[in-house]
């Protein structure tokens, strides 16, 4: 018959008591050892902290850029998506002043200008998810306008004067409707801009802490440790302190001239970019409000005050540039349009309505349509530089941000391990 095996009694590990605890860290942390091993965790410590928050920093301002450069594309294609509808009033309202079937050139311009704003209601939407309630609104406003033109084209084929009722509510929708919601639009991207220029300029802060940090701790540590051994030099204190301040350098530097360069730019091109695209927007909307006054013969006096209104703004927004020679075509042109339209308005005023028709709506060389086109060329030009140059220059300024992150945080754990090694050294020979 086989026993009962009886299980051998558990040994359960009495707990250590807390005082015991204490007394051990008390001893690891007592006398000239226990304070090297203090000054080489602070090392350590510092070193990694230099590292870690320094990287940081640099990713930091490397994304603000970055962000900086995504919203500064987006105001491009929100501004050249105002620029595109009122073109494409411009254009209709004066192949509107022709009569019948309207010049293929006109047209041309208006079927442009409705296919460039619809790429960039695409392209914006798809871009930002944040802006596309509003560019879903204007997209129907959109379709509602070329409704209307449509209408306001078949009546005037006809020669019926409903159709001029047709392209006045047109425009009015494209004015009242449309243009404001992206006028604001406009303004919230320029806000995230300036947030995120804001969140670059912030960014060295952590850096410069912790690398004054890093420095006065492993300073402190080296000057500590020639007093107590006698020894001028702890060579790997001396190299650790050495890359910390060779990091820091490059890494301030690194950030000063992106921030510079990210600077330069909101202040040059991105001006010139939102100057340029708003003159050429008013002036649009300026040659439209010129064949509506015509239109309207004898009661176009509203349409001829909201053109002195709008061209007035786009003579300031590019009084705003015009030390720069980006804006010295457009300036001209533009003052030239002027000078051509205050022509037809002599022509209109005197009597003449159809010699003032024929200076807005032909090839004449004293008239607005030539003058007009020549403005429309020479801002298209130099917007699409400015626009071009935002984008590539703000990319150039964060380029280099990425590998000096790196290195940022490769410096720090090196550091680290030098300053370990310098103060174990000295550590030993208390063993």
């Amino acid at each position: 018959m086989t026993g009962t095996q009886v299980a051998p009694p558990r040994i359960v590990a009495a707990p250590v008591p807390i005082e015991t605890t204490t007394v051990g860290l008390r001893a690891l942390v007592a006398g000239t050892p226990g304070r090297l091993r203090v000054a080489a965790t602070a090392s350590v410590v510092c070193c990694l902290l230099f590292g870690i928050a320094s990287f940081g920093s640099v990713i930091s301002r490397s994304s603000a850029i970055s962000d900086a450069r995504s919203h500064g594309a987006q105001l491009v294609r929100i501004q050249g998506l105002r620029s595109s509808l009122t073109q494409a009033d411009a254009a209709a309202t004066n192949a509107f002043l022709v009569g019948g079937l309207e010049p293929v050139d006109q047209r041309t311009s208006y079927e442009q200008g409705i296919a460039d704003a619809t790429g960039a209601i695409a392209a914006a939407s798809a871009a930002s998810t944040a802006d596309a309630s509003v560019l879903t609104k204007t997209n129907q406003i959109l379709a509602q306008y070329a409704g209307l033109v449509e209408s306001a084209r078949a009546n005037n084929r006809q020669g019926f004067p409903i159709g001029a009722a047709y392209l006045r509510q047109a425009s009015n929708l494209m004015r009242d409707d449309a243009l404001p919601v992206l006028a604001r639009l406009v303004t919230v991207e320029q806000d995230r801009i300036k947030s995120s220029y804001d969140r670059a300029g912030r960014a060295e802060e952590a850096l410069v802490a912790t690398f004054a940090l890093a420095f006065v701790v492993l300073a402190a540590v080296q000057i500590w440790l020639s007093l107590k051994t006698r020894r001028t030099f702890n060579t790997s204190l001396l190299i650790a302190s050495a890359i910390v301040v060779v990091a820091g350098l490059v890494g301030m530097t690194a950030m000063t001239l992106a921030e510079t360069s990210a600077t330069d730019i909101r202040s040059g091109s991105l001006a010139n970019t939102v100057a340029l695209a708003t003159a050429r927007t008013d002036a649009f909307d300026a040659k439209s409000a010129e064949s509506l006054t015509l239109i309207n013969r004898g009661s176009g006096q509203p349409f001829e005050a909201h053109y002195q209104a709008v061209v007035g703004d786009a003579n300031a927004a590019l009084s705003s540039i015009d030390t720069r020679a980006v804006a010295t075509a457009p300036i001209a042109d533009l003052d030239a349009y002027e000078t051509a339209h205050m022509l037809v308005r002599k022509h209109d005023d005197s009597g003449d309505w159809d010699g003032a028709v024929l200076l807005a709506t032909t090839n004449d060389a004293r008239g607005t349509k030539r003058a007009f086109v020549a403005f429309d060329t020479s801002s298209s030009v130099a917007l699409t530089g400015q626009a071009a140059h935002v984008s590539s220059g703000l990319q150039s300024a964060r380029r280099a941000l990425g590998v000096v992150a790196v290195l940022m945080l490769l410096a720090g754990v090196v550091s680290a391990v030098l300053a370990w090694r310098g103060v174990a050294v000295r550590l030993r020979e208390y063993r």
